[in-house]
């Protein structure tokens, strides 16, 4: 996924970059990039195709969260919430001032 500043300023973030970052530029913060050793700013514009939505994540084994009213849930059953300490990657989904990305 490239994404642009201007003529001269784009970078190209992994798709599990760019889906990772996105929740942060949607809320208006910055992000850390450690693999480019860049902090970027939510004013860009990509080239290309956006990614899935963010409020839905397949957990494998046919296993599928949706975010509803802030919680993660099970798409199938929405009345199951899912527990967090099984599946850590849904609560990366809280962002401080600037996320981290590995």
């Amino acid at each position: 996924m490239i994404i642009y500043y201007d003529a001269s300023n784009q970078f190209e973030l992994t798709d599990d970059e760019f889906k990772n970052a996105l929740p942060a530029f949607e809320a208006g913060k910055n992000v850390w990039v450690e693999r480019l050793q860049v902090h970027l700013t939510p004013f860009y514009k990509w080239a290309g195709v956006r990614p899935d939505d963010q409020n839905e994540v397949d957990l494998g084994g046919g296993l599928v969260a949706i975010k509803k009213f802030g919680s993660w849930v099970n798409k199938n059953n929405p009345d199951v919430k899912i527990d967090l300490h099984y599946y850590p990657q849904l609560a990366k989904d809280n962002v401080g001032d600037t996320k981290l990305i590995d």
